[in-house]
């Protein structure tokens, strides 16, 4: 098995034994292309763990955000695009002292 293909089960595997809610990638598949055993998919969400693909935080300054991710409603899918955002923990603490816009 080539080395970044074991990086992947491998981190998928910690990722569970970790319990994280979530992981994301910024490639349109946390599986190799064309691998259709889905093995991250599979151990990720077999185990409760959430992906979100496609997601690029290249532009994001480093800080606390949190992540609202709202999927579209489509029956019989097993997966769907999202509207992402990140909201900055400065912006909570604003909002919650009454201070942030439109309060």
């Amino acid at each position: 098995m080539p080395t970044r293909l074991t990086r992947r089960a491998t981190a998928a595997a910690a990722a569970v034994a970790r319990r994280v809610n979530l992981v994301g990638i910024d490639y349109l598949s946390i599986d190799r292309h064309g691998d259709e055993a889905y093995p991250a998919h599979h151990t990720l969400l077999g185990n409760g763990v959430l992906i979100l693909e496609g997601i690029d935080l290249a532009g994001v300054a480093p800080g606390r955000y949190t992540l609202v991710a709202l999927p579209l409603r489509i029956v019989g899918a097993d997966g769907s695009p999202v509207r992402a955002a990140l909201i900055p923990h400065d912006a909570h603490d604003e909002l919650a002292r009454g201070e942030g816009e439109g309060a």
